[in-house]
């Protein structure tokens, strides 16, 4: 049974339909930490491309398009979803993490979950980093739709990385079989908000990661939600370390937003938490 909040939230989506879907007014007031220097491209006939960059211009702009049509149940209606009515912080950090990490990646296969209508963060991974192969999924159908075409838009800038793009639904056993032990690296941004899908999150991330693997979650802490995820990662095997300092650039930025009446900690304080598979055999 779907969590109360979360048809609030899909309500509330519905209700201001005549906001574009990739809109920062829709359901909250907090805009972003403004982390990217963002600048129009051009357009198309489901809304505007904007050149995202990195803090001081590093690596290149990729092409993301903000889709601006009507919402519809259809649309909202899917799984762990959300994402595709808001941008969060925990996205803009898990994907400045990640470009601050790029030996991370090196040769690995890299899976996004969650990813929401850009997928963002393993867009970047693919742009800036010798990822042998990266992932980029959703469990909604109109965001894996978008993310296809953002894909599609940039893929001169993955060099000789292979992405692709696909549904994902980290609840369904056919998914989890079709990863089982194989990925290197897993990154999620904001998806421990819904009670029914938190606890299934770290068993999927247990049978997916390579022994040795690494999952890169971050999220607010909203009322408890992300320690019980913590606390259900621990009870699946995984070695947890949580983080909330990430060096001058984004601790300032954070902290600057602090004064901010609308900027709300609980809500909008992005926490990192770094999931390790144990080897197998170590103790």
């Amino acid at each position: 049974m779907k969590s109360k909040r979360h048809w609030m939230v899909l309500s509330e989506a519905l209700r201001r339909r005549e906001a574009p879907v990739g809109s920062r007014s829709v359901v909250r007031q907090f805009q972003s930490l403004g982390v990217f220097d963002v600048s129009g491209a051009d357009a198309d006939a489901d809304g505007p491309w904007m050149t995202y960059r990195l803090p001081g211009g590093a690596g290149p702009g990729l092409q993301i398009r903000h889709v601006e049509r009507r919402l519809s149940a259809s649309d909202l209606v899917g799984f762990n979803n959300t994402g595709n009515v808001c941008v969060w912080p925990s996205e803009e950090v898990l994907t400045v993490l990640c470009a601050a990490r790029p030996h991370l990646f090196d040769d690995k296969l890299v899976l996004e979950v969650g990813g929401g209508m850009t997928c963002l963060a393993g867009l970047t991974v693919a742009a800036n980093t010798a990822a042998r192969r990266v992932l980029l999924t959703d469990g909604n159908e109109t965001a894996v739709q978008n993310v296809r075409c953002i894909c599609e838009r940039n893929r001169a800038l993955f060099g000789a990385t292979a992405v692709d793009v696909s549904r994902l639904r980290w609840t369904d056993p056919a998914d989890v079989a079709a990863l089982q032990d194989q990925c290197d690296v897993i990154l999620s941004a904001d998806c421990l908000f819904f009670d029914d899908a938190r606890d299934s999150l770290a068993d999927f991330i247990v049978a997916v990661l390579r022994p040795g693997g690494v999952a890169l979650v971050v999220a607010p802490p909203r009322s408890g939600t992300l320690d019980r995820f913590a606390l259900e990662a621990l009870r699946s095997g995984l070695l947890v370390s949580r983080m909330e300092q990430y060096g001058p650039f984004l601790d300032s930025l954070i902290q600057s937003h602090r004064s901010d009446p609308t900027f709300d900690p609980n809500l909008h304080l992005p926490v990192l938490l770094e999931l390790t598979k144990p080897l197998r055999g170590a103790c």
